[in-house]
C-alpha cells in the first residue's frame, strides 16, 4: 500500500511568505532508490541484466551464458536445478 506525508516548506521559499505544503509519496522515492542501487549493482559486478521499460525501471537480473548461475543469486546460494 502507497503512503503520502505531507512536507512543510520553509516561509522562504513560498510567495507571499506563507508555509505550504507538498505532498511527496515516500513509497515512490523508496523504488527509485531500489532500482537505482539494484542497476548500480549489477553494473558494478558486471552481472547479467535488462532493466524495464518503465520509470523508475526495474532491474531484471539474468542467468549466465554457462547456465550454472543466475544474477538473483549469491555464488554460494545453492541451485534447484545443480546439486549443492
Amino acid at each position: 500500500m502507497e503512503t503520502d506525508e505531507e512536507v512543510a516548506l520553509s516561509p522562504s521559499a513560498c510567495e507571499g511568505g506563507r508555509v505550504s505544503t507538498v505532498r511527496t509519496n515516500s513509497v515512490g522515492l523508496l523504488r527509485a532508490e531500489l532500482s537505482h542501487r539494484a542497476e548500480r549493482f549489477a553494473r558494478t559486478y558486471g552481472l547479467p541484466h535488462c532493466l524495464s521499460y518503465g520509470q523508475p525501471p526495474t532491474v531484471y537480473f539474468e542467468r549466465y551464458d554457462d547456465g550454472l548461475r543466475h544474477g538473483n543469486f549469491l555464488p554460494s546460494t545453492p541451485s534447484p536445478t545443480r546439486p549443492s
